[in-house]
């Protein structure tokens, strides 16, 4: 094992060293100038071997050892050396650190006029696309607040839109998945829609307290397992609040 490194990163030194042949050492080097990445390190390994080569019989500066064993590894307890140069091709003079790259090529006249008229057609294709899209969703937003649910059923059919489900449905399933997942010990949730709790929390007087459950978020299990369980927590929020909680990756809860 090499000083200073757990066993993961261990594996990395000893994957790039396999694909670039390469000693331990060395492979480490690429490895902690590319942040540890086994593909951007194997990938610069390889390009500087090449052309560590190709400079052997061009001349530049950088020339391959005649063996492994005369080749200086980078010590680990001093400095890592200067990062390689880009590889260089055989009978290519390397380019002058200070160069400016070339910049990207230039547009002909001719190329641009012919490009003109597809990009007229694309341009205009998107905006009516965007359009059409935004016109259905619109009428789709107030159809369901003025028509009946039997024709706005048939709209969405005809739009190719799929009906969304109903909130209390939503609610419902909501605090059957989050009872299966943390237990029965939880918040007095209504499966209800907000907009129903929120009438009944006036009818009690009593404040609403909504929560938001983010299941691919890094902290809702241990949030909802340590602190939305906890009894004393639960207390007050039956005694003080009318909870209502749903998902935010259903209709009601992401509006």
């Amino acid at each position: 094992a090499q000083q200073g490194m757990d066993p993961e990163q261990e594996g990395r030194v000893q994957t790039v060293a396999e694909v670039a042949g390469l000693s331990p050492a060395e492979a480490r080097w690429f490895l902690e100038a590319c942040d540890w990445s086994v593909e951007s390190a194997a990938a610069r390994a390889l390009d500087h071997v090449a052309g560590t080569r190709g400079s052997a019989a061009s001349g530049a500066n950088y020339m391959a050892p005649a063996s492994r064993a005369d080749a200086a590894a980078p010590s680990l307890a001093s400095p890592l050396p200067p990062r390689p140069h880009a590889p260089v091709a055989p009978g290519m003079v390397p380019p002058s650190p200070t160069a400016v790259p070339p910049g990207p090529p230039r547009r002909t006249l001719i190329g641009s006029v012919l490009r003109a008229p597809w990009r007229v057609v694309s341009g205009s294709f998107s905006i009516l696309s965007f359009s059409i899209s935004m016109t259905l969703g619109v009428a789709v937003f107030f159809g369901d607040r003025l028509f009946p649910a039997a024709m706005m059923r048939g709209l969405r059919g005809l739009i190719g839109q799929s009906e969304e489900p109903d909130p209390a449905q939503q609610a419902a399933a909501f605090v059957q998945l989050f009872r299966a997942t943390y237990g029965v010990q939880q918040p007095a949730f209504v499966e209800s829609s907000m907009r129903a709790t929120g009438q009944a929390s006036r009818l009690e007087h009593k404040f609403m307290l909504v929560y938001l459950h983010a299941p691919h978020h890094q902290d809702t299990d241990q949030f909802c397992r340590e602190v939305l369980s906890a009894p004393d927590l639960l207390d007050y929020m039956g005694q003080q609040y009318v909870v209502w909680g749903g998902d935010v990756t259903q209709p009601d809860a992401y509006q």
